[in-house]
């Protein structure tokens, strides 16, 4: 096998724009294209935005189709996301697969912060399957301890930082009589700390502009608790957009109150990406790339108080907002590179081809 040339399949439930999960898909995707690979995709369902998804993809086949393959047709089947463990056994055993692991499905979750419907039988039977695949990446030391206490070998860990490209850095630092704009990006659901940002927002002495970019489940009832807190006019709910970097490019400040054990928060790192500092909780593998008065400020889990008080000091000091703008910029740029991931991927796959 030449591995700068090699055939990979990447497989996933849903075929669209739908969340992180699906962003992380087709960035990878495009950055194993641009690197040389022959990149495909199969999927169950399509949703948001499907058709220019699948530009990334050479060629694009359904669920079904796997039985119809023959064993040597690619290199590594990627999977990301998978609810049956019998097509996972099918895949595995034609297949070298490598497993992305994005969040907390296959295991128990504490606070039952759950995104996935899986019954206790079926968890059992995919991890069963899933420990059995060639390779796991994770994106964070987080989730290689995670996966370690699901009992997953670790041997088979690799952890391989996504592909987050960074904009123009900015020139011009935010007046003090400019009214910021702070902006969340994100899923308006309990786990992604929307609700307690609203009262954190309310707490805030200074002027500003909220933009909320995102939809969920609890819109309704975050649109209610802003007018309850009386910060309705500062507020705006500007619906999902597949190009959250229209916003990141004018905002000032991005925060990223997610209250669960978030696995890394690629949202934050995309802020970051546009020179945007990022006020956010100290939960699951968000230290992997916020670090506090580096390029942000991290915030001791569930204190709405102080997470206010982060915001008042960027609103107050927007020349220490801008610097930490730029040195999470600068990460962005150093580690989070289509290189990088190009040559963090070639190492697993060589790895999974030596074994």
């Amino acid at each position: 096998m030449n591995i700068n040339r090699a055939k990979i399949l990447f497989i996933s439930t849903r075929c669209g724009f739908v969340s992180g999960i699906e962003r992380y898909i087709y960035d990878a995707a495009a950055a194993l294209k641009n690197g040389g690979f022959e990149v495909d995709g199969m999927f169950n369902s399509k949703c948001r935005d499907s058709d220019e998804f699948c530009k990334v993809f050479g060629n694009v086949y359904d669920f079904h189709d796997i039985s119809q393959m023959h064993a040597g047709k690619y290199d590594l089947v990627f999977i990301h996301i998978i609810d049956n463990a019998e097509l996972l056994r099918q895949i595995r055993l034609k297949f070298k697969t490598t497993v992305m692991v994005h969040d907390h499905r296959y295991q128990r979750c504490p606070l039952r912060m759950l995104y996935h419907p899986f019954r206790e039988h079926q968890r059992r039977q995919l991890l069963a399957e899933l420990r059995q695949c060639d390779a796991h990446m994770v994106a964070s030391r987080f989730m290689r301890n995670e996966l370690m206490k699901n009992n997953f070998d670790v041997a088979k860990i690799v952890k391989v930082y996504p592909v987050c490209k960074v904009s123009p850095r900015r020139t011009q630092i935010r007046k003090p009589s400019d009214i910021p704009i702070v902006l969340f990006v994100g899923q308006l659901i309990k786990e992604k700390g929307i609700l307690q940002l609203m009262e954190s927002m309310s707490m805030v002495r200074e002027e500003f502009k909220l933009w909320i970019i995102g939809e969920g489940s609890e819109e309704k009832r975050c649109i209610r608790l802003v007018s309850k807190l009386g910060i309705a006019p500062y507020v705006e709910f500007m619906g999902w957009s597949n190009t959250p970097a229209d916003y990141y490019t004018k905002a000032d400040i991005a925060v990223f109150p997610t209250i669960w054990r978030e696995p890394f928060g690629l949202p934050g790192v995309e802020a970051n990406a546009a020179g945007l500092p990022v006020i956010g909780y100290d939960v699951g593998g968000v230290s992997e790339w916020l670090h506090h008065e580096r390029n942000g400020l991290m915030i001791s889990p569930g204190d709405i108080r102080a997470f206010a008080d982060a915001v008042e000091t960027l609103i107050q000091d927007p020349g220490f907002a801008g610097r930490l703008g730029d040195e999470g910029h600068r990460w962005v740029g150093t580690h989070l590179s289509e290189e990088n991931y190009l040559s963090g991927f070639k190492l697993m796959l060589d790895r999974v081809h030596s074994r």
